[in-house]
């Protein structure tokens, strides 16, 4: 009997809690009279903005970044995909609903709406699938919030001075297009926020370092009419990542560099060796600086990247010039007291069996100290780390190539160490700099 009551009564608890939720016809005829009679012509004109001939119309504008599209630095801008909300006053539109109103995208055009557009947008797209991204929202007070979602390409005035190691800011501009200051005026909302939400900031090429927001005052038209516009600026900061760089341009262009020093340890009789190997790492880095002159603007200053290429092509094409000296040195030596040379070099006495001496070439006289010394050091027992002492000092500096191929072993990695020290470090405090500005 006990049980059987509580079922019925929470069977009766139910049913009212069900009958009081769901809304009576009533309720649906009388908000679509308030609704009918709110934007009635009669009532509400849609083309006059709030607050006819009073004080100008206050907007607020805030928007939150869905993600950042790409930087292009061949077309000069950026793409980026937001939603872009308007905060207004309309008293006209004051009800007396218990909820606020909402309007889909396809019935905005009911009440006025403020003619704010992207003043460096090159192309825009509001978003409609499956149905149209935006909302209106209309308080009993009159309090109006228009939200839309747009995919925007904007235009960016990059400076490549620094590129790759560059960091770029591109900015968004709004304001209105028929109303100046004295009718409608920007602000951003909370300031303390730069009424920016960043929902997504990863990127391919670049991160995100920073936002600002400022407001300013523009004047616009001809002689004789001229009129002051609230501008709204919303400034992104993008820093390049170094990752690809190093991988398709520096690694590559370093290890070009290291390959043309080879000829210095090539024979320099060796004439096809060396001379293929100095003008393939030309065209090699030619190519590769031709490579990349596609993905960069035409600009009429020089960028970062290229004096990395110039000065790495001046080493290689270095290298090919210094072999053109050590032949012209060889040949300056063998032009010589040749003749007192050959006459002493010809013919050493030796003994033969029958007591007669007969003319015979020393091969053994013939070898140069610094072979002898070479194969003495091979043949002795020494550990892996003498042996490893011997051949260095042998390849810098006891080998019999000329004088200027022992000179350039040392001083062409030297002079390229040298400039990467300088060029990273020149342009880490330019870099330093920036972010501090």
């Amino acid at each position: 009997m006990h049980r059987t009551f509580l079922c019925i009564y929470f069977m009766a608890w139910y049913f009212k809690l069900y009958i009081a939720a769901s809304p009576s016809p009533d309720s649906y005829k009388s908000t679509t009279e308030t609704m009918k009679k709110l934007f009635h012509e009669d009532h509400y004109d849609k083309r006059l903005r709030p607050f006819h001939k009073g004080p100008p119309l206050n907007i607020t504008i805030d928007m939150s970044v869905v993600h950042f599209g790409k930087v292009r630095e061949i077309d000069m801008d950026f793409s980026v995909d937001v939603f872009f909300r308007q905060y207004w006053r309309d008293p006209r539109l004051n009800h007396t609903l218990e909820e606020p109103i909402f309007l889909t995208g396809s019935y905005r055009n009911l009440i006025w709406l403020p003619d704010t557009f992207f003043l460096n947008i090159k192309t825009a797209n509001f978003h409609n699938v499956p149905a149209d991204n935006s909302r209106v929202k209309i308080r009993t007070d009159g309090q109006v919030t228009w939200s839309s979602r747009i995919t925007m390409t904007a235009n960016c005035q990059l400076d490549l001075r620094d590129y790759p190691l560059d960091k770029q800011s591109c900015n968004l501009t709004l304001l209105s297009y028929a109303y100046p200051i004295e009718q409608v005026d920007y602000f951003w909302k909370d300031k303390d926020k730069k009424g920016i939400v960043i929902l997504e900031d990863e990127m391919n090429e670049f991160t995100l370092r920073d936002i600002k927001t400022r407001r300013a005052i523009v004047l616009y038209g001809t002689r004789g009419s001229n009129s002051d516009y609230t501008h709204l600026w919303a400034e992104f900061t993008f820093k390049r990542r170094l990752g690809y760089a190093f991988i398709q341009i520096y690694a590559p262009t370093v290890l070009i560099v290291l390959l043309s020093w080879l000829s210095f340890w090539i024979a320099q009789d060796a004439v096809p060796a060396r001379v293929a190997l100095g003008v393939t790492t030309v065209l090699t880095i030619v190519t590769l600086m031709g490579s990349f002159r596609s993905s960069v603007p035409k600009v009429s200053y020089i960028k970062a990247i290229d004096v990395y290429f110039i000065i790495s092509f001046f080493f290689v094409f270095g290298a090919v010039g210094e072999y053109v000296i050590v032949r012209l040195h060889t040949e300056r030596k063998l032009k010589g007291p040749q003749k007192e040379n050959s006459i002493d070099m010809e013919m050493i006495p030796l003994k033969q069996d029958n007591g007669e001496t007969s003319p015979r070439r020393c091969e053994e006289d013939d070898k140069s100290d610094n072979e002898k010394d070479f194969e003495r050091s091979q043949s002795g027992s020494i550990g892996a780390l003498g042996k490893t002492r011997e051949l260095v000092k042998f390849a810098f500096l006891e080998s019999d190539a000329s004088i200027v191929d022992r000179v350039s072993r040392i001083l062409f990695p030297v002079a390229y160490l040298v400039f990467n020290i300088f060029y990273w470090c020149f342009y880490s405090v330019i870099s330093s700099e920036g972010e501090k500005e």
